[in-house]
C-alpha cells in the first residue's frame, strides 16, 4: 500500500490517496495520520481517494474502519460530525453495495460521508 496524505490550501482539503492493494490493515493505519493531517492544517474536509487501489474489505471491516475513524477523530477532541469526508471509488468498481453500506453505516452513526466514483464530483459536494 502507498498512501499519501496532503493538503491543497486552494480547495480547503486534505486529501488521502491510496495505490495499490488496500486491507483493513493497511487503511487503518493511515486514519492517525490523515486525522493529524486534519488537526495540522485545521481543515474540515477530507477526500479519500481510493479510485486507483484495489479494496479487500468485508462490509463488517468497513465498519471497523468507521469506527476507528471515530474513535481517532474523539481521541482529539474533534466531533466526527465536524469533518466532512468524501470517498471516491474506482469507477468500475464491483463492490459498490459495500461502499453504499458503508456510507449508510457512516451517516447514521452521525458522519458526513458520502461516496463518490468521480474526483471532481466528490470535490464538488466538498466544498458546497
Amino acid at each position: 500500500m502507498t498512501c499519501t496524505i496532503q493538503y491543497d490550501p486552494g480547495s480547503g482539503v486534505v486529501k488521502a490517496t491510496y495505490l495499490g492493494g488496500e486491507d483493513f490493515v493497511s487503511l487503518s493505519s493511515s486514519v492517525e495520520e490523515t486525522v493529524l493531517a486534519l488537526i495540522n492544517n485545521h481543515c474540515t474536509k477530507l477526500l479519500c481517494d481510493l479510485s486507483k487501489s484495489t479494496v479487500r474489505m468485508s462490509i463488517v471491516e468497513m465498519v471497523q474502519i468507521e469506527k476507528s475513524i471515530h474513535t481517532a477523530l474523539r481521541s482529539k477532541s474533534i466531533h466526527p460530525i465536524s469533518i466532512k469526508r468524501a470517498v471516491v471509488r474506482k469507477d468500475n468498481d464491483g463492490n459498490l453495495e459495500n461502499y453504499k453500506f458503508f456510507e449508510n453505516s457512516s451517516v447514521n452513526n452521525l458522519q458526513m460521508v458520502k461516496v463518490f466514483s468521480l474526483c471532481e464530483d466528490a470535490l464538488d459536494w466538498l466544498n458546497s
